[in-house]
This record gives structure tokens, C-alpha cells and sequence, in this order.
């Protein structure tokens, strides 16, 4: 019996069904060699044939229906059973294997009295279903019956297609469209549903009744998988196979861009099946646009917070909050910067989609033209490296600082991020406290303080390329070694005496004496600076 759910796609018209069809009192021969599937097989037609061959004219899918009468010795040319050739069934049922043929019915005593027992013999071989067709039954009812039930089948899946659509569209317009949509559609299909977002990550899930959600080793395959679709930066579909089941991706957009990835298990190619999942992309995909305009929005209130928190308002940032529904991370935090002003959408959407105590652990806007987040240590420990990890580009981290400080934390965290676009390297990440520690020399670091020094050290550089001296390779090591002779010697593999020539010869090109400490500190500034 044809059900009223997505059982109405799975439920093809099987060779099962066909034989207990009631009236037409077909006999199928049981042989326990032959598995019980086999019996299950779709049907898509009932054709009869006495041609010995009539694989050409057959589809996969078919039930063929034979009196036998090619094997008679009539059909051979002949009335003498003695001169006419011997059948070959095996060969006979072959065919028919190979040309899709899923069962194969029997007429009997219109030709022959009974089913040939040779020919039960091949069939039971080659795992082919048999079954009789008594001489009442017309081989016309059989293709009738199946007929009906195609299209009883054809209309319950248009059925269930509409009423499936009707329920996608009602959970899209409730207060919660997202989830709301995700357990409909996997009501409906019987199936597991998943949603990822924009980062690939797995936000909303279900897997009705008995269906079991994917293994940890399956989830991953589809996360991967949906993360390779979102770079593609455009509509896109595929699929996960695993030894147990295979899963169908494909990619959901809102206000014309990938908001990310619907997948779904064992989906078949039934056409009511594909347009129900169609609509559901399409509901999908104006749900999350109003999710991001609402996300939006609170973008804008998180930046306003962000801006009264950087002025010292701390009392009516709170208050704002409060009033907002919204949480301001717990002092102390830390100051992350970077991105573009035009990613903070998508900051904001991806730590909507992350847990309650992350969410409540981190703010998160627009600064400038950058983005900005104040993280708490309630957040989750690697927030930051997320976050960075998400967006991409450079980014800095300032050391902990308390919210009455947070001017001072977005200065160091830009600090560090310029640090981390002059030396472009690491996973885009760069701490304040890696760049400074205890060494001032890196806040120096700006194309004058540069031009400034390449000047100051011009005159050694020029008298090592014009008389082949290490004048500026020896007052870099000399200074290293707190200016002592005899371990600068050994650290370049000289004499100490030449050492302090080096160092007299240093002198007098630069026109000042190196024993005085200032000196020396302006000459390892800008060594350093030019380094």
C-alpha cells in the first residue's frame, strides 16, 4: 500500500507487489537460493515476448511474460521433437538477465503443460525471479494491473509532493524558519537533513524517527565536501559516498550570495523528490536573507556598543545591552583587529551560528575599516584563532587589558597587525606581545625611521664597498657582544687586534668615538632598523 509520506518515492512498484496483486493468482516458484531482494525489484513495465531473443527490444526494469512458445519444436522448424536442437535455457535466461529483466512469468497451458522444469533450473542459476501466469489469467490483466499501480504511485507522489510543499512553506513562515524548515524537510523526506553554514560548519541537523544521523567519519566527508563547494563562490551541487550511505549537497543562497550547504541522505532521483528539495533550497534561501538583515542590524547596535566602549562609556554600553538583548564580554578581554569593514557581516553571521558561550563571550563590529572583537576569557580559548581562521587577511591581538583600557588595546592590536603585514608569514595571527615583549626598537619601525638609518650607517656601507672592509658586519657583532674585543674576535675568527683596528677605522668615518654609550645606541638603532 502506497503511504502518504516521502515512502510514496521510496515505494516503487516492485516485482512483490506485481504478484500479490489480488485476482490475478500468479504463482511465483520460492527458491530459497534466491534472495529475498530480489523480489523488490522495481518494476517499470509488463511486456510479453515468444521471441527466443527479444533482449533487443527490452528495457531495464521490464517483467517478461512467455508461453513458451519458442521453445517448441515448431518454433525450431520442425514437428519431430526427435531432429529439433535442444533448447539452450541457460543461455535463453542470460539474456534476459542482461537486458535488465527483473522476473519472468510463465504462461501456462496454452502451449505447455506447466513451466518447464529446465527452464526453473536456469532461472534459479542466473538469480532470476519465475513465476507461473495460469491459463485464466490474460497476460493483458498482469500489464493492467501494473499500469495501476504506476499511476496510483505517480499520483500519491504528486499528492505527497504538493502537501510536503504546503508544510515547508508554513514552517519558512513561523517564528523559527530555519530549524523549523530543516525538521520539516526531514519529516517529509524521512531522511537525515543537515545545514551548514557559510564556514562549512554544521549548524542545524535532524534525522527523524529510526533514521540514524551520520557517523563522526560521514560528517566530516560532508563538511569537507560543502566547505569545497562555498569556495566555488557560486550555485553548486555534489555528493558524499560512504560504505553505508551517500549524501546529496547542495549549496543554499540568500540575497545573491552563498549562505551555505544543504545536504541530505540517500535522496533518490524521483522528480517529486527533487522539486520538494528545490523548494526547500528556495525557502532556505529567503529564510537566512531575513536572518541577515536581522543580523545586520545587530551588527549596527554591536559596532554603536563597540564605539561607546572605546569612549570610556562603559555604564551606558551596559545599559544599551541590557535594553537589546545583547551581552557585553566580561572584563578583562582582549582586543582582536583586522579584515575589511565589508567582512563584518560576515563575522557577525558566523558567531551568530556559534555556541552561547562564545557568543557571550565576544563583540564584535565595524572599526573603521576594519573589524573589530572584544574577546573575554568566557569565550571559547582558540575564539580568536577562529575567527582568523574564517575570514582570512591579517589580523592582531592585543595582551589582556580591562574595558576601562580598550583605546589602548585597539592600539596594540593594530600594532601587531601592521607587524603582521611586514612580515606576511604564520597563520595571519600576530600578538602584541610576540611583536614588543620588552623590545620598544619594533614600535620604531616606519619608512622614515628607516630612511634616518640607512643615512647615520651610509658612510661605513660606502667604505665597505669601496675598499673591501666589514666595518658594518664588525660593529654589528661588536655591539652584540656588549663591545668586547676578544669575543668579537672569536665570534668572526680574527685577532683582537684587528678588531680594535676595525673599530678606530669605524671612528673616524662616522667622525665620532664609539666609548661613549649614546653613540652606541644611536649606531644599534640603526643597525636594527635596517636590519
Amino acid at each position: 500500500m502506497i503511504g502518504s509520506n516521502f515512502s510514496v518515492v521510496d515505494n516503487a512498484v516492485s516485482l512483490r507487489g506485481l504478484l500479490d496483486t489480488k485476482g490475478l493468482d500468479l504463482h511465483p516458484f520460492r527458491d530459497p537460493a534466491l534472495p529475498e531482494p530480489a523480489w523488490d525489484r522495481p518494476v517499470s513495465w509488463v511486456h510479453s515476448s515468444d521471441l527466443l531473443d527479444p533482449s533487443p527490444f527490452l528495457e531495464p526494469g521490464i517483467v517478461l511474460l512467455t508461453t513458451g512458445t519458442q521453445f517448441t519444436p515448431a518454433a525450431a522448424g520442425t514437428t519431430d521433437p526427435g531432429t529439433a536442437p535442444a533448447v539452450d535455457w541457460d543461455a535463453y535466461v542470460d539474456r534476459l538477465v542482461h537486458a535488465g529483466v527483473v522476473g519472468l512469468g510463465f504462461g501456462t497451458e496454452v502451449v505447455r503443460d506447466g513451466v518447464p522444469s529446465p527452464l526453473v533450473a536456469a532461472c534459479s542459476q542466473a538469480a532470476l525471479p519465475l513465476f507461473e501466469v495460469p491459463f485464466q489469467t490474460p497476460f493483458i490483466a498482469v500489464a493492467r494491473a501494473n499500469a495501476a499501480a504506476v499511476a496510483m504511485r505517480d499520483d500519491a507522489q504528486r499528492t505527497w509532493a504538493l502537501t510536503a510543499q504546503r508544510a515547508l512553506t508554513r514552517a519558512a513562515l513561523g517564528p523559527a524558519p530555519l530549524p523549523a524548515t530543516i525538521r520539516t524537510l526531514a519529516t517529509q523526506l524521512n531522511r537525515w537533513v543537515g545545514l551548514m553554514d557559510v564556514s562549512g560548519e554544521l549548524t542545524l541537523s535532524h534525522a527523524p524517527g529510526v533514521t540514524s544521523p551520520p557517523s563522526p567519519e560521514d560528517l566530516r566527508a560532508v563538511t569537507t565536501k560543502a566547505e569545497s563547494l562555498l569556495r566555488r563562490a557560486s550555485r553548486a551541487a555534489g555528493s558524499v559516498e560512504s560504505t553505508e550511505t551517500s549524501f546529496g549537497l547542495q549549496t543554499v543562497s540568500g540575497n545573491g550570495r552563498l549562505t551555505g550547504v544543504l545536504a541530505v541522505t540517500d535522496l533518490p532521483n524521483a522528480p517529486e523528490a527533487q522539486s520538494v528539495v528545490s523548494s526547500a533550497l528556495a525557502l532556505l534561501g529567503l529564510a537566512t536573507g531575513q536572518e541577515e538583515g536581522l543580523l545586520n542590524a545587530r551588527l549596527s547596535l554591536r559596532t554603536g556598543l563597540l564605539a561607546l566602549l572605546l569612549r570610556g562609556e562603559i555604564e551606558l554600553a551596559s545599559q544599551v545591552a541590557v535594553a537589546a538583548d545583547e551581552s557585553l564580554p566580561a572584563a578583562p578581554v582582549t582586543a582582536l583587529l583586522g579584515g575589511s569593514a565589508q567582512q563584518a557581516p560576515q563575522l557577525s553571521e558566523w558567531l551568530a551560528a556559534r555556541p552561547v558561550r562564545t557568543r557571550s563571550g565576544v563583540l564584535a563590529g565595524r572599526y573603521g575599516d576594519r573589524c573589530l572583537a572584544l574577546i573575554s576569557p568566557a569565550a571559547a580559548p582558540h575564539a580568536a584563532a577562529e575567527i582568523v581562521r574564517h575570514l582570512g587577511g591579517i589580523w592582531g591581538l592585543s595582551d589582556v587589558a580591562p574595558l576601562t583600557d580598550l583605546g589602548r588595546a585597539a592600539v596594540q592590536a593594530e600594532t601587531a597587525r601592521e607587524a603582521g603585514l611586514k612580515d606576511s608569514k604564520g597563520d595571519g595571527l600576530t600578538r602584541y606581545s610576540e611583536v614588543v615583549g620588552h623590545d620598544v626598537l619594533p614600535l620604531l619601525r616606519s619608512e622614515k625611521a628607516a630612511a634616518a638609518a640607512r643615512h647615520a650607517l651610509e658612510p661605513l656601507a660606502m667604505h665597505d664597498e669601496r675598499h673591501g672592509t666589514e666595518l658594518v658586519a664588525t660593529l654589528t657583532v661588536w655591539l652584540r657582544h656588549d663591545c668586547r674585543n676578544e669575543d668579537t674576535a672569536l665570534a668572526l675568527g680574527v685577532h683582537r687586534h684587528t678588531i680594535r683596528t676595525r673599530i678606530r677605522l669605524a671612528e673616524r668615518v662616522l667622525g665620532h668615538s664609539l666609548s661613549d654609550f649614546q653613540h652606541r645606541a644611536q649606531l644599534w638603532t640603526a643597525l636594527r632598523l635596517t636590519r
